[in-house]
């Protein structure tokens, strides 16, 4: 079933921060109107179903590519390009069972990357930072090998 933003559901709450943006790859997008696509991380303080892909649709930043929130024709314009669902847990921190913090970093995987490729060179803000949330470098973390 499909989540969906509602003053009647339970609170969520996710923080997130524009990393890079791309223009469309298409001619018919930016006919439409359409201006491109962002890298965008975040950081979910709460554990909803779904939580990151309703609240950027809320926003009016679906996923791409994503098979349970978009429609068909959307769908269909991302697949040539970006195989799945662009989402993707890069960093995981948690408190083990002595109550020790842990810290898993796992870089985007090389479909997501081939996908990021493909949409061209990215253009950073001149107010962008490399750090993620003021903690961990975006660049050096997500794209290691």
């Amino acid at each position: 079933s499909r989540s969906e933003v509602s003053s009647a559901g339970e609170w969520a709450h996710t923080d997130f921060e524009v990393i890079a943006t791309y223009n469309s790859i298409r001619p018919s997008q930016a006919e439409e109107g359409f201006k491109g696509y962002s890298l965008v991380a975040c950081r979910i303080k709460t554990g909803r179903t779904h939580q990151i892909r309703v609240h950027m649709l809320s926003l009016g930043h679906p996923l791409v590519a994503d098979d349970k929130y978009l429609s068909t024709d959307s769908l269909q314009e991302d697949r040539p390009w970006c195989p799945r669902l662009f989402l993707h847990c890069y960093r995981l921190g948690f408190r083990n069972i002595k109550n020790d913090p842990e810290l898993v970093i796992c870089p985007l995987p090389d479909d997501l990357k081939g996908a990021l490729v493909r949409l061209g060179a990215a253009e950073i803000s001149a107010h962008a930072s490399d750090l993620l949330f003021g903690e961990t470098s975006w660049q050096r973390d997500l794209f290691r090998p």
